[in-house]
């Protein structure tokens, strides 16, 4: 959503693109922020199929201010992984400029040494930056999740410390299937 904003040079995006190239994401005022979540979760696409965030809400107050502005969340996934699992898979990608294709060192290596060479790591997957959103998630965690715990089983927890695609599988399951009801 942010990324899209920037590229599209709308004016909230050459608005937030210094914060987004200074400390990525968590560096985005709040004020700015919800401007930018009204005006797409607002439009009819969002509206008539629904939307999915990432790394938002982060805190309860936030969370708080997506239900008071009419966007309630209907379910909530916690991707549950070990910390320097998160490090070693934000830290370790990279984009060709030349072709938009996505790397990691480890897992997608690039194929050869001039398109490593030319590889850019944007600013949100930087270590620093990566940390300070890590310190800022561990830091709220228990608020949010407390928030959502209480709002009629909307939390699922996903081990996501396995492979991709049995996390996208177990993500579509718990998407398609009904939402289990408490008792």
């Amino acid at each position: 959503l942010v990324n899209t904003s920037i590229a599209s040079e709308s004016n909230i995006g050459l608005t937030l693109k210094p914060y987004i190239e200074k400390g990525g994401l968590s560096s985005v005022p709040d004020n700015l922020l919800f401007k930018l979540l009204e005006e797409r979760l607002g439009q009819l696409d969002c509206v008539s199929k629904g939307w999915v965030l990432s790394g938002a809400p982060k805190n309860s107050s936030q969370a708080e201010r997506l239900d008071r502005i009419g966007f309630k969340a209907n379910r909530i996934f916690l991707l549950d992984i070990p910390t320097d699992s998160i490090i070693e898979r934000l830290c370790q990608r990279a984009v060709d400029p030349m072709t938009g294709e996505m790397y990691h060192m480890t897992y997608n290596p690039p194929p050869t040494v001039d398109v490593k060479e030319r590889l850019k790591v944007q600013p949100s997957d930087r270590e620093e930056n990566v940390q300070k959103d890590l310190n800022e998630f561990l830091a709220n965690k228990e608020e949010i999740l407390d928030y959502y715990e209480s709002a009629n089983n909307i939390l699922q927890v996903i081990n996501a410390d396995q492979d991709a695609h049995t996390v996208f599988e177990t993500l579509e399951s718990l998407i398609c299937n009904p939402i289990p009801l408490k008792l």
